[in-house]
């Protein structure tokens, strides 16, 4: 009896070790500031460099290693693949970075509106970023909040939202959130034409724009549920274009009775154009 308390002591003792080790690590990543950082700021819109989503609330804890763990808020996942092709995703609370100097020294984080990059000093010519996942390297796809709803996209919105990937929408949590969404804007009763993923079949139902999981896409909903509430606050969309600013592979697909551009692995900024 003695020798099992003594075993719960011990073990007791090396979780608060690991506990306390983990958070003296935490590290505070240095602020962007847009006086001092400038030629930072046009560096990364000159490079097009999407960084790494870093949501309020996320923590990031330096290793003995140098590199560095990003653990997001609870309910929040980074998205994963193998690599750059891939279209099967993971989702990981929490993912190892290395800002890596390959010619010369010091290329530090730095966090921008919500995005954690890494940046060259005078002294680095070359910095690569590296992601890692339970020691592996991967690649990283986007973020989810799973506990996001899915909702319309009012005009005084000013948030920048990205493209929908098919891989996303292949999700459980995305497939759910969407039959929630329909069936509480049809009372339960979702109509034929969304089921079978096809175009709207009267002019009694128009197309807006949607928040999934903080992608965009325009899903059907009825004309007089927008035209009696907010005319000037939900858009009807009329028409979709997609365009891929940086790369090739934005395409328009179809998806739920809704419509998307599909951010294929080629593509690094795809657009959604409407109306």
């Amino acid at each position: 009896m003695q020798s099992i308390k003594k075993a719960l002591y011990a073990f007791m003792a090396t979780l608060m070790f690991i506990s306390c080790s983990k958070e003296d690590n935490e590290l505070e990543v240095r602020q962007f500031d847009p006086i001092k950082d400038k030629a930072i700021g046009e560096t990364i819109t000159l490079s097009n460099d999407k960084g790494i989503p870093f949501p309020e609330g996320s923590k990031v804890f330096k290793n003995d290693d140098g590199v560095f763990t990003i653990v997001l808020p609870e309910n929040m996942y980074y998205l994963i693949a193998n690599d750059t092709r891939s279209r099967q995703l993971s989702k990981v609370a929490e993912i190892s970075v290395h800002c890596d100097c390959t010619q010369g020294t010091d290329c530090s984080p730095l966090k921008k509106d919500g995005v954690y990059y890494c940046i060259m000093a005078s002294t680095c010519k070359t910095c690569e970023r590296k992601v890692y996942s339970n020691s592996r390297s991967v690649v990283l796809k986007g973020i989810i909040n799973v506990k996001e709803e899915v909702s319309l996209i009012n005009t005084s919105d000013k948030k920048e939202y990205k493209c929908m990937k098919t891989e996303v929408l292949n999700l459980p949590e995305v497939k759910t959130g969407i039959n929630n969404f329909y069936l509480k804007i049809y009372n339960g009763n979702i109509p034929d034409f969304i089921k079978q993923n096809k175009e709207i079949s009267s002019k009694e139902y128009v197309y807006v724009k949607a928040n999934v999981f903080g992608y965009t896409m325009v899903l059907p909903v009825l004309r007089n549920s927008i035209e009696s509430h907010n005319s000037k606050e939900i858009e009807i969309i009329s028409k979709i274009t997609c365009d891929c600013d940086w790369g090739t592979g934005c395409v328009k697909k179809r998806a739920f009775g809704g419509v998307y551009c599909d951010s294929g692995p080629d593509c690094a900024s795809c657009v959604m154009y409407d109306n």
